[in-house]
């Protein structure tokens, strides 16, 4: 089972401390995509230093592969990557483990994000337009679970999706099975 965690932020800063968060101190290779290019070049960058150039916007992502741990990968895109209609920056966490409770309440508690969505084998694709209450593709398939805070509150509302049926009888996190759809 392929679990890809998805969440963004106007801010780089949140989406890289969430990835940061997940991965910990795990030794990692780093790949960047050149702001002109079309190929991930392998580099000796360190995660701070890949935050950098998108910051500076030599480069348009940059992916990060732990040596090691329960994450495969980790994806940060620009807003607008390749001319999608997301204006915020994009973090993709690729897990192994049937268990996402951990790297969930962790994504939940990094201050600064806007969404974090959990899909099954690939993640949803999300435009601006769908970062509503009322227009977020809660009932869409892969999603398992996904949360939208609100900017006035700053509290999170989760919903269940349709691949939460999958987690039938996992146990072992019922916090997240009791959120109401």
């Amino acid at each position: 089972m392929q679990l890809v965690f998805e969440f963004g932020s106007y801010e780089l800063r949140p989406v890289v401390e969430a990835i940061r968060r997940a991965v910990g101190e795990l030794p990692n290779d780093i790949e960047c995509l050149p702001a002109t290019g079309t190929d991930y070049i392998s580099t000796n960058d360190t995660l701070e230093s890949a935050e950098a150039k998108l910051a500076r916007r030599e480069i348009s992502a940059f992916s990060l592969h732990p040596r090691g741990g329960k994450v495969r990968y980790a994806l940060v895109l620009k807003p607008h990557f390749e001319g999608e209609s997301l204006s915020l920056y994009l973090g993709t966490i690729e897990y192994t483990e049937r268990d996402f409770a951990p790297i969930w309440d962790l994504l939940l508690a990094t201050p600064g994000l806007t969404f974090v969505c959990l899909g099954l084998e690939e993640g949803v694709e999300l435009r601006d337009t769908q970062l509503t209450l009322e227009t977020f593709p809660w009932g869409e398939w892969p999603v398992v679970i996904a949360a939208l805070r609100d900017e006035g509150s700053g509290s999170w509302t989760t919903r269940k999706g349709p691949a939460i049926k999958s987690f039938a009888g996992a146990g072992g996190n019922g916090h997240i099975y009791d959120v109401p759809i």
